[in-house]
């Protein structure tokens, strides 16, 4: 005969819910210790089992404790709350996309064509081409016409000749962890979305553009009995996330 233990049906909360049934028995009395993933009947319903152990004690004493993980609606209780997390994230733009070389309305003031000449003067194919590049650039900035654009790109030049072709800055990375007992569905990211939920814009300090990562599923308790799914997204500079490549 099995007796039920007063620590009996002990609930642990975290990641993961779990149930705890304690019993104390005769040590030669023949058990059959369910496997991890038996599914619960009756008042274990919707319960999956985690591990089962059976320890001699003192005497003819032997204590036996099954361990359950939520498994399902049918346990009663709710999945563990949603988990968000915000952090920073380095990124390093290429040099001409600093704000140095925009407008106050954020607009480019480098033309294809002369930061073309800036790059052409570190990477052209021959020293000659090279300096032909810079030449030219050098040619263009002389011209008011092609300011500040010229200009700029001459400055762009001199950046990467001393090894700066890109810089530091900060994307923020917004995370939302969620726990269901069906089988959610994923998206494979790179969209244009607001995370959901929105964090309050007047946390950023500036506008935000928000990209959709991919997400990712794993289970988080025995034969698929709970789903964790982490979906992530990439919040940079409002603009950054082109319409042609993200819808």
């Amino acid at each position: 005969m099995l007796y039920q233990q007063p620590e009996s049906g002990r609930i642990t909360a975290s990641d993961r819910i779990r149930l705890s049934d304690v019993y104390k028995c005769y040590r030669d009395m023949t058990l059959a210790i369910p496997n991890r993933g038996t599914l619960g009947t009756g008042a274990r319903s919707g319960w999956v089992v985690s591990d089962a152990t059976f320890a001699p004690e003192r005497g003819q004493i032997a204590k036996y404790e099954i361990n359950w993980e939520a498994g399902g609606p049918n346990c009663g209780l709710t999945p563990p709350a949603t988990e968000i997390k915000l952090d920073s994230q380095e990124v390093y733009p290429k040099a001409e996309r600093n704000p140095y070389f925009q407008d106050v309305d954020g607009n480019y003031l480098i033309s294809g064509y002369d930061a073309s000449l800036a790059y052409a003067t570190q990477h052209a194919a021959t020293p000659f081409a090279r300096g032909d590049a810079f030449k030219q650039l050098q040619g263009r900035a002389a011209n008011p016409d092609n300011n500040p654009s010229a200009t700029l790109a001459v400055t762009l030049a001199g950046l990467l000749a001393n090894g700066n072709e890109t810089y530091y800055s900060a994307a923020w990375r917004y995370v939302v962890v969620s726990y269901s007992f069906s089988l959610p569905a994923t998206t494979s990211g790179g969209i244009r979305q607001s995370p959901i939920p929105q964090p309050a814009p007047s946390y950023f300090s500036t506008a935000i553009s928000w990209l959709r990562l991919a997400d990712s599923l794993e289970s988080v308790g025995p034969i698929n009995s709970m789903w964790k799914l982490t979906k992530t997204w990439l919040g940079f500079a409002d603009g950054v996330w082109s319409p042609i490549l993200y819808p």
